[in-house]
């Protein structure tokens, strides 16, 4: 469970500095749906670091 949290928020962490960049220079359609790229990858982000630092996270 831990190497699955770690890869979570590894992953989180590079799409959610991805989105927070395109959400800063993309023109007005794309930047919405990087917004909520970003609430996404956060999330995730959080999720993978639960599963890696708490023990018994979804026990």
């Amino acid at each position: 469970m831990r190497l699955l949290g770690v890869l979570l928020a590894f992953a989180g962490s590079v799409g959610l500095v991805h989105s927070v960049r395109g959400t800063l220079q993309e023109a007005r359609p794309k930047d919405v749906a990087f917004a909520i790229l970003t609430i996404a990858a956060t999330i995730v982000t959080l999720l993978g670091l639960g599963m890696a630092f708490v023990p018994g996270f979804f026990d």
